[in-house]
């Protein structure tokens, strides 16, 4: 055993050093060499806890983060998977029907372009309403694209 001298704050200086320490051996029933190094060791503990509340804290964000990203990822995908389809089609139908002049939507935008859309948007629109209505009611949403 090694003997130290130690001195703590006047009462009146601070709530901690004695004050603490008479505090720790009443409600431990310890001597004081006895609630010196339970202090410590619960000192050592809670720093580990923190530490380890701070890895999974890290990992939550990083796993909450990892899903959003993934489904703008397959949202991405599904958009571009439709966008190249939907480009192969018309080079199709324009290779067969021999078009050679072309007029933009800036210039031109037939009614059945003005339908689907509108369409689109709509779908849109009450997809976000489904979704905003199951969150409020705490039920996953599975994405339909």
């Amino acid at each position: 055993m090694v003997s130290k001298h130690v001195r703590f704050s006047d009462e009146v200086e601070s709530d901690y050093g004695i004050v603490y320490l008479n505090k720790k051996m009443a409600e431990y029933n310890l001597n004081m060499n006895q609630t010196i190094e339970r202090i410590f060791s619960e000192h050592e503990l809670f720093q580990k806890m923190l530490n380890n509340h701070d890895e999974l804290l890290v990992e939550k964000i990083y796993e909450r983060f990892k899903r959003d990203l993934d489904v703008i990822r397959v949202r991405t995908g599904y958009a571009d998977k439709n966008a190249r389809i939907g480009l192969e089609l018309w080079n199709g139908y324009i290779l067969t029907n021999n078009q050679e002049n072309y007029v933009t939507t800036e210039l031109v935008e037939t009614k059945a372009l003005q339908q689907a859309r509108e369409k689109v948007e709509g779908d849109i629109a009450a997809y976000r309403q489904k979704k905003l209505e199951r969150e409020k009611k705490g039920e996953s949403v599975s994405d339909p694209t």
